[in-house]
């Protein structure tokens, strides 16, 4: 996946790095990509109005795109986060070279399917709570910076990870912050911010089982009870710098497992 980057180019937390840098140069492509959408300035914007400042920050993005000299060839207020996934595929269906996609993270992994191997650049407006994603990119939290990056920034070869058919941005997990992600309201994220996850983590943490997991590395299984398995290409989770050495764009993903004991219950 291409996007816009502000940069230039229980027990035991092991972490552990997978894969190669095998897979061909994409670089030359994602530098004519970058000169195309600099050359003709236009782009379609959609945004997840439910996210947490989707809403008011919809017309003042479009403001700002149109004062740094972006046109907009069409632009999709969303409140039925359903249909961000069909407006995206018709968009990129019709050729467009740069779509902007503001909202969260959750917004972000149910799109990134249709920007795997496309020739088009995706644009990251952070509106979320945690904005992980935007943090791994170093893109700027704030509006004007965030359109800064994307009327300025630097056109990137992102790696995508997938599981079971379905590819991911910057990180999955399986355990506690999944459930927490999945149990926290939409309205208490947009009233506490980041601090809902944490509301809703200690409710959750008192009454949380650990699961068994099995890994097999060379053929070799080790099984433990863990609290959390993760597995990401950027470093953050939630909002929290968590995998400090993974990188989106070393065709490596970082596996951080979080063990943990039975209560006994």
């Amino acid at each position: 996946m291409r996007s816009l980057s502000h940069r230039a180019s229980g027990s035991t937390h092991p972490q552990h790095r997978c894969g190669t840098s095998s897979a061909p140069d994409r670089g030359p492509e994602a530098a004519a990509l970058e000169q195309e959408i600099r050359q003709c300035r236009r782009a379609v914007l959609v945004v997840n109005t439910r996210s947490r400042h989707g809403a008011r920050a919809y017309s003042e993005a479009k403001w700002l795109l149109a004062e740094g000299g972006i046109s907009l060839d069409a632009s999709y207020p969303v409140r039925n986060a359903e249909r961000l996934q069909a407006i995206v595929r018709e968009e990129i269906a019709k050729g467009r070279k740069f779509i902007i996609l503001g909202g969260g993270d959750g917004t972000i992994s149910s799109v990134v399917d249709h920007f795997a191997y496309a020739s088009v650049v995706f644009g990251v407006l952070p509106l979320g709570t945690a904005n992980s994603f935007a943090r791994t990119l170093g893109i700027p939290l704030d509006l004007a910076g965030a359109i800064d990056v994307l009327v300025n920034g630097k056109v990137a070869n992102i790696d995508l990870a997938k599981i079971n058919e379905d590819y991911f941005a910057n990180g999955s997990s399986i355990g506690m912050p999944a459930i927490v992600g999945r149990a926290t309201p939409h309205s208490l994220k947009k009233w506490l911010g980041r601090g809902a996850y944490g509301l809703v983590a200690a409710y959750k943490f008192i009454r949380f089982v650990p699961f068994r997991c099995i890994v097999t590395v060379n053929g070799q299984q080790t099984s433990f009870q863990a609290f959390d398995v993760l597995i990401a290409s950027g470093g953050y989770q939630g909002g929290v710098l968590v995998a400090r050495e993974a990188d989106p764009r070393d065709g490596k993903i970082v596996i951080r497992i979080l063990k943990g004991r039975p209560s006994g219950r």
